[in-house]
């Protein structure tokens, strides 16, 4: 089995994003590259570092990040507490949000995917890849029990003689 790499992984309480650039290098929308969780994700990446946010097509301020690229749109509220941000970001016609809120469709009708407080409590790391008109959603949860969604499974043939 082929290990397809994350577009996007999101830690738990998202205080950790990081996406994937057109090059296959990642950035961090949030986070540091000191940041345990980062750097776990990009030893299984095959990364060794991050590439700077500033050197990057990505959009950040103070209360949201957005990124764009050939495959996928994000938007990334960052202070779970600026409602004009979130609301602002409700109505942009992105492929995910990403906010430290519960959020709703009904009241969120712009992003075509969102992953909230509600979600990620429930099912923890959220890791995103995406293909031609779909996006695969895989979470610590429905994984398996000692499985870290942004590492290969590894397979062991069972009848191999020693």
């Amino acid at each position: 089995m082929a290990h397809i790499p994350a577009d996007i992984l999101i830690s738990h309480d998202a205080r950790q994003v990081m996406v994937r650039l057109d090059d296959g290098h990642y950035t961090a929308l949030r986070g540091t590259a000191r940041s345990f969780t980062i750097q776990d994700w990009l030893r299984a990446e095959g990364e060794d570092d991050l590439v700077p946010i500033k050197e990057t097509t990505a959009e950040c301020g103070k209360e949201s990040c957005e990124y764009t690229n050939r495959r996928y749109s994000v938007t990334l509220v960052k202070k779970p507490q600026d409602e004009e941000a979130l609301e602002e970001a409700c109505q942009q016609k992105v492929d995910v949000l990403i906010a430290w809120w519960y959020l709703h469709a009904g009241y969120c009708s712009g992003p075509k995917r969102l992953i909230g407080r509600a979600e990620l409590e429930a099912y923890g790391v959220h890791a995103l890849r995406f293909h031609d008109q779909a996006v695969d959603v895989e979470h610590t949860l429905t994984s398996g029990q000692g499985h870290r969604i942004w590492q290969p499974v590894l397979t062991y043939d069972t009848q191999e003689e020693y």
